[in-house]
């Protein structure tokens, strides 16, 4: 069930937007035969591979290759190529090598959604993402999180972005935990620092589940303060305690939370710290 009760948006986060290559660098890398590194660069570097692509010529076939080799990844630099009017039959032959069946497909899942079969379209896994994310900016907060569960399902790094907005913007707690649990199950690392941010989310519930969501990525805190941020939404206020008095400061910005056994808890904590 969504709660209906809004709260203030959390705090400024910078979300996480990779600088993109160019087809020139692109094309560099390839010749110094530097694959991996452009696969790796992931959807940074899929619009510059698809402009090669569409230059033709020897690095055409190359870029075309290492595209496929980028899965997920590669789509959303197809896709936008398709919108500027690059020749479909260039990109749909690509699509297909990463389990779309046709350019069709995208249409279709946006056509389910539009009908209310939101699982028949998350079905088809790729393609259902961008009809998804729109769903993200619905007034209806039960449409935010649902969606947002939806792209949890298929996995796909092309939400994160916008799964970050909703965690760093969303006013009703249940859908900022919804974006941080999908956010838990995205194989990039680009959504960390959104999601150590939102460890000072105003809601307990929320922390929690972006703590688990940390934990699944195999997070580790590089500092006392994400540290103590972490162990209050695990509410492990024991180990707290054992930080010591590094970790007053960060203890104290968190006293007046809204939950009243946090609250209490912290107070303890505060009190251990200093010797009280």
């Amino acid at each position: 069930p969504v709660e209906e009760v809004a709260e203030e948006a959390p705090a400024e986060v910078p979300l996480h937007e990779e600088k993109r290559l160019t087809p020139e660098v692109a094309a560099e890398l390839i010749r110094e035969g530097k694959w991996r590194d452009l696969v790796e660069q992931g959807s940074a570097s899929a619009m510059a591979l698809v402009r090669l692509v569409e230059k033709g010529g020897p690095m055409a076939e190359k870029a075309s290759v290492i595209l496929s080799k980028m899965g997920e990844d590669a789509v959303e630099g197809l896709l936008e190529a398709l919108d500027l009017g690059v020749d479909r039959g260039l990109v749909e032959p690509i699509l297909r090598s990463l389990g779309w069946r046709s350019l069709e497909d995208e249409a279709y899942a946006r056509q389910l959604v539009h009908q209310g079969k939101w699982e028949e379209a998350a079905k088809l896994g790729s393609p259902a993402v961008r009809p998804l994310v729109e769903m993200l900016e619905s007034g209806e907060p039960d449409k935010r999180e649902r969606a947002a569960y939806l792209l949890g399902l298929i996995g796909s790094s092309r939400a994160s972005i916008s799964l970050q907005r909703l965690l760093k913007e969303d006013p009703v707690p249940s859908v900022r935990k919804r974006a941080a649990w999908s956010l838990g199950r995205l194989r990039d690392r680009g959504s960390l620092v959104a999601l150590v941010e939102a460890l000072r989310d105003s809601s307990d519930q929320v922390r929690r589940v972006v703590a688990q969501a940390l934990e699944r990525k195999g997070w580790t805190p590089s500092s006392i303060r994400e540290k103590a941020l972490f162990l209050v939404a695990t509410h492990q206020w024991g180990a707290l305690v054992a930080l010591g008095e590094e970790a007053v400061e960060t203890v104290r910005e968190m006293a007046d939370d809204r939950e009243p056994e946090v609250r209490e808890n912290l107070d303890w904590v505060i009190k251990r710290l200093q010797g009280d």
